[in-house]
């Protein structure tokens, strides 16, 4: 593999992994919905885990764009 798409096989697992993640704390938080706990914490730091993200997918982008095969 080329740097290039050794990086942005890195970026892609990355990304995967992240969504996973975030996919789980959305479970978790509606499950404390369902059992009428207070979510807003909770909503509040999948706000930031979904913000955080951003920066990895901008990243992949620009790995595409650069012509990583």
């Amino acid at each position: 593999m080329t740097p290039k798409r050794d990086d942005l096989t890195v970026v892609e697992q990355r990304i995967r992994a992240a969504k996973e993640y975030i996919y789980q704390q959305e479970r978790l938080i509606e499950q404390l919905a369902d059992e009428a706990n207070n979510t807003g914490d909770a909503f509040a730091l999948l706000n930031i885990l979904n913000r955080a993200l951003r920066p990895f997918e901008r990243h992949q982008l620009l790995l595409d764009r650069l012509g990583a095969p």
